[in-house]
């Protein structure tokens, strides 16, 4: 499925995809990892992506 969308979604856990356009903030705390959108939305964020969207969000903004 990921395959067929577009640069701007990007999988932060192995269940959620979200659109980087919509991120408010990203959290990396130790035991309280998510990503929180723009609409007050908070997705669990997985040590797997974790770095990978930090880079990735620089790379399209």
């Amino acid at each position: 499925m990921r395959e067929e969308l577009d640069d701007s979604f990007y999988q932060i856990h192995r269940s959620c995809i979200i659109n980087i356009k919509y991120i408010k903030r990203i959290s990396k705390k130790k035991n309280d990892m998510y990503v929180l959108m723009k609409n007050n939305g908070k997705y669990p964020l997985s040590k797997k992506y974790a770095k990978k969207l930090t880079e990735y969000v620089k790379f399209s903004s």
